[in-house]
């Protein structure tokens, strides 16, 4: 649980966490980006949060597809960076696994595009880039 103890307690609960938080048996904390019960259910990394700051900042992102069937993978987690300042996102190094997580592809390093209105890049960047 070394993870928890990162970042102060009382920063995690006072923390904005609409759809909230999941625990995982490495000990780290996952602040969530959407409802529960989406097709994706996709989740930021409590600590990447806590230090972010300035105009660019980058997260890991933990992605669960269960519920998906269009994906081949059931899980997935990527290392994003994003420009507050000019609402534009990237993605450094993607992993996806398979349901006994298990790595079954891997990608590089994405050009900065534009965060579209009502996407998850836009959750993401408005959780890492909120004062």
């Amino acid at each position: 649980m070394q993870e928890v103890l990162s970042y102060p307690q009382d920063w995690l609960t006072r923390r904005s966490a609409n759809h909230g938080m999941d625990l995982t048996l490495d000990g780290k904390v996952w602040i969530n980006s959407d409802p529960y019960g989406d097709r994706d259910d996709y989740a930021l990394a409590a600590s990447d949060l806590f230090k972010a700051t300035g105009r660019y900042r980058q997260a890991w992102v933990r992605g669960y597809h269960l519920r998906n069937p269009d994906v081949p993978y059931r899980e997935s987690k990527r290392l994003i960076h994003v420009d507050c300042s000019a609402r534009r996102w990237s993605t450094e190094l993607a992993a996806y696994y398979d349901r006994d997580g298990r790595s079954i592809n891997q990608s590089g390093q994405t050009a900065y595009e534009a965060v579209i209105p009502g996407t998850y890049a836009e959750a993401w960047l408005e959780m890492l880039c909120q004062e």
